[in-house]
């Protein structure tokens, strides 16, 4: 049962991971947005407006304002207004495209970003979040486009260049990938996050060794770049020491990385599953508590959890977990699977044997056999 619960816990945590990518991408669309707009306060914003009530530049900095409170859709309808009374506001459509985006309505996005391209030309900002705005869609192959319009218009936007090798690592083209962010190093030696981004590249292809190396080297370089997120690097290293079995080392890297930022989730998931590795359950049990406190509608941190309560032959708190993760993911086989192994841990045979059928249903052929074998 070990090899399986092991290996289980590993394909669960990716699963979570895998949603994960984007978000230090975010970020970084987030960090360039703030540096290109200043984010007044909603007092500034309304004095402008008291004084003018006309004043498209009141609108567009209430708009900014309440971006960040994340108050969108208020920010939304103040960029409106801007427009409506500047239909050429440059800066007033920018914000619109890129909030439109951050709420997710892509083709308003993308219409808002095409009106600022033809009213102000060769601004590769236009392009970046125009590419930003089809990562989030994941129409990466677009995405890798508009980067590399940003680049033609600025031929130093860092931002762009690591993006692009991202959107092409998502596309699965490693090898050019890997070419881009090479080539793209001279030209910004400080630049750590050209090495985390090669790093990931290298840890898909499974050169661990490679994007170890990689890792470090972003973190070596980390206080010299202000635009460095040291948690993101100390994370993908403790990943990548755990795939080249140095786990203890990993422990130590995601250790660090809670100490950065106790609140992120990731460290805490990647940890269990180095600890999952030695044998340290305890450790592990401790740590998908602390993703559940963090992420409590995530299905994969019940999975974990469970196979750990398993390991601790704690079933009933097994099946318990299990029993949340099919709340939240209803179609999800290997749940009900482990959800009757551990039923049957219990003596429940007929509710563990509706668990064996419900995997076998939604696409786990090694349920049969357990079905053949108890469900007679």
């Amino acid at each position: 049962m070990k090899s399986i619960v092991v290996s289980f816990l590993i394909v669960a945590s990716l699963s979570l991971i895998k949603a994960q990518p984007l978000e230090p991408f975010l970020d970084v669309c987030k960090q360039r947005f703030e540096r290109a707009y200043f984010i007044p306060t909603t007092s500034t914003c309304e004095k402008i407006l008291k004084a003018n009530p006309k004043n498209p530049e009141g609108y567009f900095c209430m708009g900014k304002a309440k971006y960040g409170k994340q108050e969108y859709d208020s920010a939304l309808f103040y960029l409106d207004n801007a427009v409506k009374i500047n239909a050429a506001f440059h800066e007033a459509l920018m914000a619109r495209g890129f909030i439109r985006a951050v709420v997710g309505n892509y083709g308003g996005s993308h219409e808002d970003f095409a009106k600022v391209l033809r009213i102000s030309p060769g601004d590769s900002n236009i392009n970046f979040f125009g590419g930003y705005a089809y990562m989030v869609a994941r129409k990466f192959k677009e995405a890798v486009g508009e980067f590399d319009l940003a680049i033609k218009v600025n031929p130093l936007d860092e931002d762009a260049y690591v993006e692009k090798g991202e959107a092409k690592d998502f596309l699965k083209d490693y090898p050019n990938a890997l070419k881009d962010l090479t080539a793209a190093m001279p030209k910004f030696p400080k630049s750590s996050r050209l090495f985390n981004s090669r790093g990931h590249v290298k840890y898909r292809m499974r050169d661990f060794p490679g994007a170890i190396a990689d890792y470090k080297k972003a973190i070596e370089l980390a206080p010299e770049d202000p635009n460095s997120d040291k948690y993101e690097y100390l994370n993908n290293l403790g990943n990548a020491k755990s795939e080249a079995n140095d786990n203890k080392g990993a422990i130590a890297d995601l250790t660090e990385a809670i100490t950065l930022q106790p609140k992120n989730v990731r460290a805490y998931n990647n940890r269990g599953v180095a600890k999952t590795m030695i044998s340290d359950f305890k450790g592990a049990y401790e740590d998908y508590n602390k993703v559940i406190e963090l992420t409590p509608n995530e299905p994969s941190a019940y999975h974990n959890r469970a196979h750990i309560r398993t390991e601790l032959k704690d079933y009933k708190g097994a099946a318990d977990d299990f029993s949340v993760a099919i709340r939240l993911d209803p179609k999800e086989p290997s749940a009900f699977y482990y959800r009757g192994l551990a039923k049957l841990k219990l003596k429940n045979k007929q509710s563990a044997c509706d668990d064996f059928r419900s995997a076998l249903h939604f696409g786990m052929p090694e349920a049969k056999d357990e079905i053949d074998k108890n469900c007679k």
